[in-house]
């Protein structure tokens, strides 16, 4: 995205993390294991894999995803035996991967192995249109996949859509030609051969070839330098960010982020402003330096509204995941409200209140935003909703209701007492979190309902 309205703090995320830290024990417990060996050859653009995937739910139907650049050899059960499977054959695309169906028959899979591989596109001196987070890029000097682009076997909930990106893993990758190999949840390590694991489930970002590696006070920095000074200030900014989050929400930020800086396969400069999130990774397109990250020692403010719009997302699709029509909304209007109480904080009142006006000032026209209490389906959330419309709302909420009710409502959010999925269950997490009637009523009718909420979003940005 390029100029103002594409600025770096609203870079989408396209984030599916899911597994922190915080995950408590039952729930690494449930999620599927990965275990097994990926090949990678650097420079023909070659990836390939022999996985199995463990702790399976008890389903009729199993049912994963693979990136669709990637053809399926064998499908196989723990004991070695091929398993029957659709979606070889007119196989129904989803995202950027293909639905593959394994039929149970009764024999009650608790592991499944998946053989695939396939070859992908190595740009050099030529370039691509286009490039994001669901691109599996080789370049002349490093591959980069993230969960987005499904290159280990997804898991699907046929009843709700939901995929298990996040697994725990015991796994090879071996890649001669590549000097350094990451694995999203583990340290980076030398190649040509990296055996990662981790019991936290995480979603898995790969990032292998030759880059630079960088640890400065606790903090790791991949793909670029980075000086003691700007990760004194960095680590610094993460810092209070964790604290103020923490505070608000009422639950401690146990985890700390990676810094990735990686080539995009665009021409040099087309999307230098991009950014995605595999957390704990923090993902940036090409930066010179970390230091770029740091101006007359502090962060500058479009980097330090990413950093703590991607942090929030430590709460909102780590610790907790969204589901149904109100998902972007959960999952991406609450992280960038974060981040603008964290800007509030790191950068003072005046900023806060001149980023509030250019939200207002850039929203779509009010026809085009479908009112929060009548979403009927998450396709009605789009960019401007969850990066600016949506912060705005919960911004207009916590000046209606204060800001510890709001703290309490997405405290609970994030404990599991509610997942709302209509306009009623808002209301009755709402309740709980003592917000009485006449004040959401009042708040309804003036800031969510159209005609009132043009003026009630005006006064914010004033």
């Amino acid at each position: 995205m390029k100029g103002k309205c594409g600025r770096l703090a609203r870079i989408r995320s396209s984030l599916l993390a899911l597994a922190s830290l915080l995950v408590a024990s039952s729930a690494a417990a449930q999620a599927p294991r990965l275990t097994g060996r990926v090949d990678i050859d650097l420079p023909r653009g070659l990836l390939s894999g022999d996985v199995c995937l463990s702790d399976l739910p008890a389903r009729d139907t199993l049912r994963f995803l693979l990136n669709r650049g990637l053809v399926v050899a064998a499908v196989r059960d723990g004991k070695g035996r091929l398993l029957a499977h659709g979606g070889f054959y007119g196989g129904r695309v989803v995202g950027e991967g293909v639905s593959y169906a394994v039929p149970d028959r009764g024999r009650a899979l608790r592991e499944l192995c998946v053989r695939y591989g396939g070859a992908f596109p190595v740009y050099g001196k030529l370039r691509s249109v286009t490039d994001d987070k669901g691109v599996i890029a080789f370049d002349s000097a490093t591959v980069r996949a993230s969960e987005q682009t499904r290159w280990y076997p997804t898991l699907v909930d046929p009843e709700s859509g939901a995929e298990a990106t996040d697994v725990r893993y015991d796994l090879t990758i071996r890649c001669v030609e590549c000097r350094e190999i990451y694995l999203n949840g583990s340290s980076p390590g030398s190649g040509p051969e990296l055996s990662a694991r981790s019991s936290v489930p995480r979603p898995l970002l790969l990032y292998a070839g030759s880059f630079e590696v960088h640890e400065r006070d606790g903090a790791v920095y991949l793909g670029a330098g980075v000086s003691d000074a700007a990760a004194s200030v960095i680590g610094g900014t993460v810092d209070s960010v964790k604290d103020g989050y923490a505070a608000f929400l009422g639950l401690p930020y146990r985890d700390a982020p990676v810094f990735l800086d990686f080539w995009p396969v665009t021409p040099r400069g087309e999307h230098a402003g991009w950014a995605f999130t595999t957390w704990p990774t923090i993902a940036m397109a090409e930066r010179t330096s970390f230091d770029d990250l740091v101006r007359d020692g502090r962060m500058t403010h479009d980097y330090g509204h990413l950093l703590a719009h991607e942090m929030g997302h430590y709460y909102f699709g780590t610790m907790y995941r969204p589901s149904g029509p109100y998902f972007w909304f959960l999952l991406e209007s609450t992280a960038e409200y974060l981040s603008l109480r964290a800007m509030r904080s790191l950068e003072g009142r005046d900023a806060y209140r001149k980023e509030l006006g250019f939200y207002v000032r850039h929203l779509p026209a009010d026809s085009a935003l479908a009112p929060l209490d009548r979403i009927r389906s998450r396709e009605q959330i789009g960019g401007a909703y969850r990066y600016r419309y949506g912060p705005l709302l919960l911004v207009s909420l916590e000046r209606a209701a204060g800001s510890e009710a709001v703290g309490r409502l997405l405290h609970d959010l994030l404990a599991g007492r509610g997942s709302p999925r209509t306009w009623p269950d808002f209301r009755r997490l709402a309740a709980k979190a003592g917000i009485d009637e006449a004040t959401w009523r009042r708040w309804v009718e003036t800031c969510v309902d159209p005609p009132a909420r043009e003026s009630c979003l005006a006064r914010l940005g004033s």
